[in-house]
């Protein structure tokens, strides 16, 4: 069977289990930032922190830091470090080539576990970011490529 065969068989066999946010550090400026205008820096990263012939964990981790414009050496206004954690099970066992099987998980974990796991970063940050008295951050959408 060649990759992509093997790929589509993979993705047809996996679901999501559970995704929950594991740790959570936020913190904005005292002073009024509303109505400033503010460069923002998102990265994300993924890894595997678990796997096993049924399941699949892998942590996601957001950073965002919004800086005011024109502002130097200024604290950020607002900065969120967020992880989660998505869980995937395995409908049924895949048999996989040993050549592939590391290449195959590495492109579901880059291109899927972002698109799965982004809702959940959307909504806690911008419900945060009300929280925190400040206008909703809204994050964009992903794009994977």
């Amino acid at each position: 069977m060649d990759y992509r065969n093997q790929y589509v068989e993979f993705i047809k066999n996996v679901e999501i289990d559970d995704i929950f946010l594991l740790e959570l550090k936020t913190k904005r400026m005292l002073e009024d930032i509303v109505g400033l205008t503010t460069d923002t820096n998102i990265k994300v990263n993924t890894s595997i922190v678990g796997r096993s012939k049924e399941q699949l964990a892998v942590a996601l981790s957001l950073d965002i830091c919004a800086n005011l414009k024109k502002e130097e050496n200024q604290e950020p206004c607002f900065t969120c470090n967020a992880t989660f954690i998505a869980k995937y099970k395995f409908i049924n066992r895949i048999e996989l080539d040993d050549s592939v099987e590391k290449e195959i998980i590495d492109e579901f974990v880059r291109r899927n576990v972002p698109i799965n796991v982004w809702p959940y970063c959307r909504e806690l940050v911008a419900s945060t970011s009300l929280k925190m008295s400040l206008p909703a951050f809204i994050l964009p959408i992903v794009k994977v490529i």
